[in-house]
């Protein structure tokens, strides 16, 4: 047998390589039958200790996607079993996604990225957080509000609640309506009084001769005005001939007062007539103090009233002078002189119109809407109105 050389010996043939990868329960081949084959999935991914760590040790971002298990189903995978698929175009195979920033709890489709926090001591979105900000909305009728959450169990609603309605400007109750049944001072709501603070009220009265007969409508006309005085309000009688009498101090005590009406009436009119005198001893029986100040003159007229020097008086200590005249209308030109100018006067021909008249004063002092009859009124009983 001739002898062989070993150069020429034939090459052997190289048996083609057979690589398969388990991937998502698959045998995928990576070369088959010495075929030239371009692999897609060309191995696993880092084991990343944390996203940004993804990107390191692995191909240029150009050729290879990085793959994440999603377990759940819900659009976000984790970072365990990650995967590398190699090409500009590649794709990651089902049951895998791409997407950034990663699952926390892959067992869970209602728990991932972008999440809405529930209250539920779980950390929903995988913020790093568990059940914070607040929670649903909720509404009142005064507007809307949220739930804080406290271990999982949702707080009371926030939202602010009606309360009693008070006279600030502002819809309290949130009944669309703003401080009703409250009124500024010189106004009236329905039957309401309105809240502008206690009275002192000064009644300076004639008791003069020419008022003998008519005494006793006086008394009952300041009877009437005291019944409907508030509990607050305070009175005091001033009554004058040719000398001032004061009767008392300033009272809220109505039985006092009803008493020092009695003793006026006992007393009688009698004597002349000083209508100044009678003013000044009741402007000078105001207290100095913050309370309204009311003074109410009711004469006959048959005396001297000094000028405006009583309503110049008055107004500088914040005293409201209104004047009742009595008797004829000539009278109107003398009550006007005292009279302040947020006062009023009118003149009556009856003594049976008195106890409406002081009535009517009392309204126009507490709620001052009623309709005032003005400089040159008159009032006229039987239908209530004023007349000029």
């Amino acid at each position: 047998m001739p002898e062989r050389s070993l150069n020429a010996v034939s090459p052997v043939p190289t048996a083609p390589k057979v690589v398969l990868l388990a991937l998502a329960g698959a045998l995928v081949c990576m070369a088959c039958e010495g075929a030239r084959v371009q692999p897609d999935v060309v191995g696993a991914g880092p084991d990343a200790s944390s996203e940004s760590d993804l990107s390191a040790d692995v191909a240029p971002a150009s050729t290879v996607t990085v793959c994440f298990p999603d377990l759940d189903g819900d659009g976000y995978g984790q970072k365990a079993g990650n995967i590398q698929v190699k090409g500009p175009n590649a794709v990651c195979p089902s049951g895998y996604v791409s997407k950034l920033p990663l699952e926390c709890n892959d067992k869970d489709p209602s728990i991932h990225p972008g999440a809405v926090e529930s209250c539920n001591q779980v950390d929903d979105n995988c913020d790093g957080e568990t059940d914070e900000g607040t929670f649903g909305v909720c509404q009142t009728a005064c507007g809307k509000g949220s739930h804080s959450c406290t271990d999982g169990i949702l707080g009371p609603c926030d939202a602010p609640e009606p309360v009693t309605e008070t006279c600030n400007g502002k819809d309290d109750d949130c009944d669309g309506v703003t401080d009703e049944g409250c009124c500024t001072p010189g106004t009236l709501v329905g039957d309401t009084k309105c809240a502008q603070g206690p009275v002192d009220f000064v009644f300076v009265t004639d008791r003069s001769g020419s008022m003998q007969t008519k005494l006793a409508l006086v008394i009952k006309a300041l009877q009437g005005f005291v019944d409907v005085m508030d509990t607050s309000d305070r009175a005091l009688f001033v009554t004058f001939n040719e000398e001032p009498t004061v009767h008392g101090q300033l009272s809220s005590d109505k039985s006092t007062l009803e008493a020092i009406l009695q003793e006026i009436l006992s007393d009688g009119g009698a004597g002349g007539t000083s209508i100044g005198l009678g003013l000044d001893a009741g402007i000078k029986a105001f207290e100095a103090n913050d309370r309204r100040k009311v003074l109410v003159l009711l004469t006959d007229g048959q005396g001297d009233f000094a000028g405006t020097y009583y309503k110049a008086t008055a107004e500088a200590k914040k005293i409201t002078i209104y004047a009742l005249g009595f008797g004829e209308q000539s009278l109107k030109s003398k009550i006007a002189n005292v009279v302040t100018s947020d006062g009023a006067f009118f003149v009556v021909s009856s003594a049976e119109e008195l106890p409406l008249l002081y009535q009517y004063v009392f309204h126009m002092v507490e709620y001052k809407s009623w309709k005032e009859c003005g400089k040159e009124g008159n009032w006229v009983t039987k239908s209530g109105v004023c007349k000029t």
